[in-house]
């Protein structure tokens, strides 16, 4: 009997799982996607790549193993269930790489083994407890707070009391943003700062002002770039680099020291740069 493998690719900790497929080799598969081969998708290579640049790299979580002739179906079926506890997958497809039909009494079978899955977290669950950072998102995929959306100078614009990924089909825009800004990894997203209502307080919204009023002195004051080798190079403004760069996020991710380097070379504010150099 040949067996198959679904697994989870994770990113930062266990609780970013961005990615859910299936394998019979899992770890050979593992492999393919570090090497970002021709198949990936663009999104996945976007997502591996901004990861490799902050000197991460992705691991796999295996989430159940299984008969060939089913890993279709789980696949769709753990796809379905992890974006309903919220987690931001990138899988563009429900997953399953041809419509297999069980049998009726296979049908009846599974349909018992996963009636009470959400009890017992089913077998790839077993014995395992899930981390805080997981148990809080999964949380916060429930509502748990209303999202407040404040102005550039921390003026309450909206009290929204539904999810973010709902705030972005309503919106007609891409909710990962949203959600980096709730966790605290963006300060802005869409002109807007975005805080769950029971994180809000005056002084929260004010260190966040006062951040982005820096950080747009910073722009404004020039970039400049040096080699690997600490040889300067050229300076630039903002305009020019979103000219030049289709990316400019991992450029940010260095200027805000995020990462040691982007696109193999090392970014710093002028004013910043000027500051180190009178200390």
């Amino acid at each position: 009997m040949e067996n198959t493998y679904i697994y989870a690719l994770v990113g930062r900790d266990e609780s970013d799982i961005r990615y859910i497929g299936q394998s019979k080799n899992p770890y050979v598969r593992l492999s393919q996607h570090r090497c970002l081969g021709s198949s990936e998708s663009k999104l996945k290579k976007d997502w591996i790549r901004t990861l490799k640049n902050d000197g991460i790299q992705i691991n796999m979580i295996i989430l159940e193993k299984c008969r060939k002739e089913e890993g279709d179906f789980l696949e769709r079926y753990y796809i379905s269930l992890y974006k309903s506890w919220g987690f931001d997958l990138i899988n563009q497809q429900s997953g399953g790489l041809k419509a297999y039909k069980h049998s009726q009494k296979r049908r009846e079978e599974l349909s018992e083994h996963f009636k009470n899955y959400k009890d017992e977290f089913g077998p790839a669950m077993k014995d395992k407890r899930h981390s805080e950072k997981t148990k809080l998102k999964i949380s916060q995929s429930k509502i748990s707070s209303s999202i407040l959306q404040l102005d550039l100078n921390g003026t309450l614009i909206k009290k929204w009391d539904c999810g973010y990924k709902t705030i972005g089909r309503i919106l007609n825009i891409d909710s990962t943003g949203i959600y980096d800004c709730l966790k605290g990894t963006l300060r802005k997203s869409y002109n807007s700062l975005w805080l769950f209502e029971k994180d809000f307080s005056e002084e929260k919204v004010y260190q966040l002002v006062q951040q982005l009023t820096k950080r747009r002195k910073e722009k404004h004051t020039g970039i400049l770039q040096f080699d690997l080798d600490g040889n300067f190079l050229k300076e630039w403004t903002f305009s020019e680099l979103k000219k030049t760069f289709k990316n400019t996020s991992r450029i940010v991710y260095c200027l805000n020291e995020h990462c040691k380097h982007a696109y193999n070379f090392i970014w710093i504010y002028k004013e910043k740069y000027n500051n180190y150099g009178t200390k």
